[in-house]
């Protein structure tokens, strides 16, 4: 294979949309308590992803046959993701961390196995009021493949890449009735891909944009602050999450047909690829 760039990379920064934000103005854990309160919690995300994947293909030309790299894009079957999230707040200021452990999400047969996914995050939050807290959040992401198999058939080598970013966030709640309250919270950001090689344009690494929504309701299902246990409450949430990422300048190839498959020339395009679902979350502060 002649230089590394023959390969499209920077689409599959487009498939990864990191975990989030906690829902710190869920947790109800007090600013008015004199010693650092904690929380832990986990919250299984029933999820779809939109895979985007670099094809490859024969196509035929009046200079002879070349093999031309295209977009393509499958929605994986539903697959439940438990997010493990915990975070100590003192006074106004939260810090927490979120894990989203190595997943495999199936293509329907269009790359030489599973995809494999994992990412992690680490925010700083300052609440400006009981119900209201803005939040710094770096993310990192790894995913293991971006080729289909018609790709990983002619390079013969599995392909993947990492993605960080760094997201400003909100998170908001408003009592509805006793112990029911809705939540919600958004994260927008830049992001940048790093992909295993370059792509065809002798790039490494894109930019893009992140946009993180969550929004649902939280259910106190316990409420002892003052006993003796070391549980001051469990919340119970459900929601609906939507995760977007959209990369820019991504370079597609026109390669020639026969080895070491030189570049011919390629276009640059942007790709879009979410990641949404149904969310439970269970979430206890002591």
């Amino acid at each position: 294979m002649k230089g590394h760039h023959v390969l499209f990379l920077g689409l599959i920064a487009a498939a990864v949309s990191f975990s989030g934000n906690p829902a710190f103005a869920e947790a109800d854990v007090s600013a008015n308590a004199s010693h650092p309160q904690f929380f832990v919690g986990i919250k299984p995300w029933a999820t779809t992803w939109d895979i985007p994947l670099v094809d490859t293909t024969v196509a035929l030309t009046n200079s002879g046959p070349v093999l031309r790299q295209t977009s393509t894009q499958v929605t994986s079957n539903v697959k439940i993701v438990p997010i493990f999230s915990a975070g100590t707040r003192y006074k106004n200021f939260v810090l927490a961390a979120n894990y989203f452990p190595n997943t495999s999400y199936s293509t329907e047969g269009m790359t030489d196995g599973r995809v494999k996914r994992n990412e992690w995050d680490i925010s700083v939050g300052y609440a400006f009021t009981p119900n209201i807290l803005a939040s710094l959040a770096y993310k990192r992401g790894k995913i293991s493949q971006v080729l289909t198999s018609n790709s990983s058939a002619l390079y013969g080598v599995p392909v993947g890449y990492t993605i960080e970013g760094w997201l400003l966030g909100v998170n908001a709640s408003a009592p509805l009735q006793d112990r029911l309250s809705l939540y919600g919270n958004l994260a927008v950001g830049p992001a940048r891909d790093k992909g295993d090689i370059p792509d065809n344009a002798g790039v490494v690494a894109h930019n893009g944009f992140y946009k993180i929504g969550e929004v649902g309701f939280s259910y106190r299902l316990s409420d002892q602050p003052n006993s003796s246990s070391m549980l001051n409450n469990v919340s119970l949430q459900v929601g609906y999450r939507s995760q977007t990422i959209s990369i820019r300048n991504l370079a597609f190839g026109t390669l020639d047909s026969n080895a070491p498959y030189s570049v011919i020339s390629y276009e640059k395009h942007d790709v879009v690829s979410t990641t949404q679902g149904f969310i439970v979350g269970l979430i206890g502060a002591f």
